[in-house]
């Protein structure tokens, strides 16, 4: 082996301890790797390696987590913030509806199709990153709280679809007369 040298990489993506623990194991798992330690707090990683740098970023790449190379620039936290808060707002702004006519019992003609509408958005605007997460984590074989989050969103969603196609009082195959 070539000789070992202390590598600091900044990680993308990881949203709990768990990923950090996932990411040390990957690494680990690499042969030329003396050593490896990965906070989730400083959301960084310090490697003592012989391999290139580049096979080290690979690695967490595909796990699933991102990587600041050399010159690019990490999203600072209050970027992530602000992101993290408009989807909130999204979600937020369509969920409102859905709520109300749901658990006020409101029907008028087609509320389920408009429920329908409004939640679709939720789940594809603002809750599309946890289904890309959660299929590059189960594609490494390592899911996590995306993964559980996806398939409990996903799973209610594709139900209330079927429900709403097979039909019930109103339904899209059976329209109010």
């Amino acid at each position: 082996m070539g000789k070992y040298r202390k590598l600091t990489i900044e990680i993308t993506g990881m949203t709990c301890n768990a990923c950090a623990k996932r990411i040390e194991k990957t690494l680990g798992s690499l042969k030329g790797v003396r050593e490896q330690m990965v906070n989730f707090a400083t959301k960084k990683a310090t490697v003592t390696s012989s391999l290139p740098a580049e096979v080290i970023y690979k690695a967490i790449e595909s796990s699933g987590y991102g990587v600041v190379r050399g010159g690019s620039l990490a999203r600072s936290d209050a970027e992530t913030a602000g992101s993290e808060w408009n989807r909130f707002l999204i979600s937020a702004i369509l969920s409102v509806p859905v709520f109300t006519i749901s658990m006020f019992m409101i029907h008028f003609p087609y509320s389920d199709i408009i429920q329908l509408s409004l939640t679709t958005g939720v789940i594809v605007l603002p809750g599309i990153g946890f289904f890309t997460k959660a299929l590059k984590q189960i594609k490494n074989w390592s899911p996590g709280m995306d993964a559980l989050i996806a398939l409990g969103a996903g799973s209610s969603y594709t139900y209330s679809v079927i429900m709403l196609l097979k039909g019930g009082k109103i339904s899209i195959l059976n329209p109010p007369q």
